[in-house]
């Protein structure tokens, strides 16, 4: 098997070299295998081998001349894509939303980091980029490299005079110069804002708890009504420096003076990722131990650096709420779980029954939001969970919803939870490859009980 891995991946090297000789050394075994190409014109096409020294045999390996034109001509497209785009265009970066322009081989732009435009300039060769920075108070260098896509860049930066390089990666960003959607960090604390195909803009902003917004946009400006707790007003949103910023006005209803709110847009830190553990205390007394999933859950994930986990407490519904509504802030994929006793008609807390009404409500603006989970007893037996699904997809937000049907084992589910977690926000699999393959790791959470094993099946249940 391992020969013909050495022989697929050293195709492409092999072909523009066409007929030739390679040698290849495996790292683990210390196998050296030397492989040989030889046109084959009885079959038309290329006859490679593969010599290992450890095993003395030769393994055969023959390629189509059909094959072998196709690699000839995708092969250089691909590479070209990267070169064709360029580093032009907008990005979301590490370290924010980021605009570059690209004449021949010389790149220039701005970034816009906490607020503050910083600059950057340097010079192509390929798809790198060798370039200086300038911020406020320091400045460097640094490089960015395109995939082979043209969409993607990896690279590094370091201060002057400083050793250590740094991580600087960013993602093609989406045209936002007539979009309001997103978070945005304003005046008035953090907004998230969602728009639909008609220009119909709606939102929250952390303003008095939860402020709410709505109104309709004309280009790259939008005219709305606020409501926060105790007043109501109008405003306006303009707009600014290709869609990462924004400046506008608002007053009051029965006021004439308007007063300045600005924005600036938050961009997704590429490859982030959040693990929101909402939970209520488990102990009934004073005599129980104290146990918490969040706890387990972020020494956990504490391992992973491109996860990010926050654990909160709820008592009721007015706080479980008010930690739910706080998801749509972040600007990157994020996964909710809820922790607490529940049964067929919702979760249970403090004797009191919260609804799926109740939870859906909270997340109607969380645009960014990857999983429900409900780490909670029974809760998908009957309408529940059903309840959120549809009341979530109804305003817009396309999630997956998942629990139990059953009582659930509290260490059964700790262990599948944390395994299908780990597979949703460090391995890169959505909502229903993850939990197949938790399934398949721990049968106990599914719907067949195991010979044996004193654990009743959890019943683990997901809509998508």
């Amino acid at each position: 098997m391992r020969e013909h891995l050495y022989i697929l991946s050293s195709i492409a090297g092999m072909f523009s070299e066409q007929v030739g000789r390679s040698v290849w050394r495996d790292f683990n075994s210390d196998e050296v295998f030397r492989l040989r190409a030889a046109a084959d014109s009885t079959q038309g096409g290329i006859m490679l081998s593969a010599t290992s020294n450890a095993k003395n045999n030769s393994i055969p390996f023959f390629i189509g001349s059909g094959i072998v034109v196709v690699f000839l001509i995708l092969l250089p497209i691909r590479a070209a894509a990267a070169e064709a785009k360029g580093f032009s265009g907008q990005w979301e970066t590490t370290y924010g939303l980021m605009t570059l322009e690209q004449k021949d081989d010389y790149v220039s732009g701005q970034y816009i980091m906490d607020g503050v435009r910083c600059s950057i300039e340097g010079k192509v060769e390929s798809r790198r980029l060798q370039f200086k920075y300038r911020e406020p108070k320091a400045s460097g260098e640094g490089w960015f490299e395109l995939n082979a896509d043209g969409d993607q860049f990896s690279g590094s930066w370091r201060e002057n005079g400083a050793s250590v390089w740094m991580s600087w990666v960013g993602t093609r960003a989406k045209d936002l110069r007539n979009s309001f959607a997103g978070v945005w960090e304003t005046s008035f604390g953090r907004m998230r804002l969602v728009e639909n195909d008609d220009g119909e803009v709606r939102g929250i902003y952390a303003l008095e708890g939860v402020s709410t917004l709505k109104g309709k946009k004309d280009k790259d400006r939008l005219r709305l009504q606020y409501q926060e707790k105790n007043i109501s007003g109008e405003a306006w949103f303009q707009l600014k420096d290709e869609g990462s910023t924004f400046e506008g006005e608002w007053r009051a209803d029965g006021q004439e003076e308007w007063r300045k709110w600005t924005g600036r847009r938050l961009s997704s830190r590429p490859g982030r990722v959040w693990l929101v553990v909402i939970e209520a205390r488990w102990e009934n007394s004073l005599d129980d131990k104290e146990f918490s999933l969040g706890e387990m859950l972020k020494s956990f994930f504490d391992r992973t650096p491109n996860v990010e986990v926050r654990r909160r407490f709820f008592t009721d519904a007015a706080s479980l709420q008010r930690w739910l509504k706080e998801v749509a802030y972040f600007p990157e994929p994020t996964v909710v779980t809820i922790a607490t006793h529940g049964f067929e008609d919702g979760l249970l807390v403090d004797g009191t029954t919260i609804s799926a009404k109740t939870v859906a409500e909270a997340l109607k603006y969380a645009a960014n939001l990857k999983a429900l989970h409900f780490s909670s007893c029974s809760v998908m037996k009957d309408r529940f969970g059903k309840e959120v699904f549809k009341a979530l997809a109804d305003a817009g937000v396309k999630t997956a919803v998942s629990g139990y049907r059953n009582p659930v084992d509290w260490a059964a589910s700790a262990l599948f939870e944390m395994t299908y977690f780990d597979l949703l926000l460090s391995r890169g699999m959505n909502a229903p490859e993850a939990s197949a393959a938790a399934l398949n790791m721990f049968p106990i959470a599914g719907k067949d009980p195991i010979k044996n094993v004193p654990i009743l099946p959890g019943g683990f249940e997901i809509l998508r």
